[in-house]
């Protein structure tokens, strides 16, 4: 082999070796609830958000209605007063600048920082379903069933 032919880096190889599961599905088995996510793992954070926050087949609503990756501070946001009052577009409200998390051990921690997020917003959820109903269990896994998605989700 000569001198000048170098390897190409296999960045779709590194990629590959991360997998993370619909936030969702994670959540929902944390909290033992049924599963509604059927998508596949996806190897960015950006592909989770994506999946997140689009519609879902049969002209479902997208598992979150609203999430937003501030470009100042690099924290998702899942409420939209929240990050217009506080983050806005293009992140220009945002008080805490940090720089973006890389690699693996980056998309590993926004990650699981997503998850919390999700956990907390799930369970807060639940708490109030079970505070206004005895049917709670049902109506948790009623919002589960709506919340289905398919394999496809991902592949975009």
């Amino acid at each position: 082999m000569s001198k000048d032919v170098q390897k190409a880096p296999r960045k779709d190889l590194e990629k590959a070796k991360r997998s993370f599961q619909c936030v969702f599905r994670m959540v929902q088995e944390k909290l033992g609830l049924d599963y509604t996510c059927t998508g596949a793992p996806a190897t960015t954070v950006s592909a989770v958000r994506t999946h997140l926050t689009r519609s879902l087949p049969n002209q479902k609503s997208p598992h979150l209605p609203f999430l937003k990756l501030c470009k100042t501070c690099n924290e998702d946001i899942l409420d939209e007063y929240e990050f217009n009052t506080f983050h806005g577009a293009g992140g220009l409200k945002c008080k805490n600048p940090r720089s973006q998390r890389k690699g693996d051990a980056g998309q590993q921690e926004q990650y699981d920082l997503l998850c919390s997020k999700v956990e907390t917003l799930l369970s807060a959820q639940t708490t109030t379903e079970s505070k206004q109903s005895p049917g709670a269990k049902e109506a948790v896994s009623d919002l589960a069933s709506r919340l289905y998605c398919t394999l496809t989700d991902f592949s975009s």
